[in-house]
């Protein structure tokens, strides 16, 4: 069997739905033996009003920023995988749309598998959200997971595969009757 996402990449900001989007990719990966790049990335420092201000130097702050971010990453890792999963973790700075987009490139990733909880008002009408951007851009497909996802996770049998399930079947054309109305005179 080909491994058709051989390397997934999971981006996170430590919320909630970022850790139900870890959890999905952790079943494909089990199911399909990929491993996982899991991905923080840290925004632009100058968003941050203290730094704007001038009370803590740029260098301080992206490296209190960093530490913490790693240690979160790590801690999501061992929380989440197994012994049949590899989780990395990787950590970047910039825009965090782009990053996820570039970090995938450079991982090889086949997939890219994140959470999704949607922004109301003007925020989203200005901002808009990242998986939004990620899923317009990226040129290999998203899975995106939302808060409350409809579908819950199987647990796997030990020893079977887990298989998709069957669409039904769809009637040939042929063997549709088409009935055409009579013109009334």
């Amino acid at each position: 069997m080909v491994n058709v996402f051989p390397k997934i990449l999971v981006p996170t900001d430590f919320s909630e739905n970022s850790e139900k989007a870890l959890e999905y990719a952790v079943h494909l990966s089990e199911n399909c033996g990929s491993s996982i790049v899991l991905l923080h990335v840290i925004q632009t420092l100058a968003s941050y009003p203290l730094f704007v201000s001038g009370i803590v130097t740029e260098a301080d702050l992206r490296r209190e920023m960093e530490k913490e971010a790693e240690d979160r990453l790590k801690v999501m890792a061992q929380h989440k995988g197994n012994d049949k999963v590899k989780i990395e973790i990787r950590l970047r700075f910039g825009d965090p749309h782009e990053e996820i987009l570039a970090g995938t490139r450079e991982e090889q990733a086949s997939l890219i598998v994140m959470g999704t909880h949607g922004r109301t008002g003007l925020s989203r009408a200005l901002i808009g959200s990242v998986a939004e951007r990620v899923v317009r851009r990226a040129l290999f497909p998203v899975l995106t997971v939302p808060m409350n996802p409809g579908v819950v996770l199987p647990k796997k049998p030990a020893g079977r595969k887990i298989r998709a399930p069957r669409m039904p079947k769809i009637p040939k054309l042929s063997k549709l009757r088409i009935r055409r109305k009579k013109p009334s005179a």
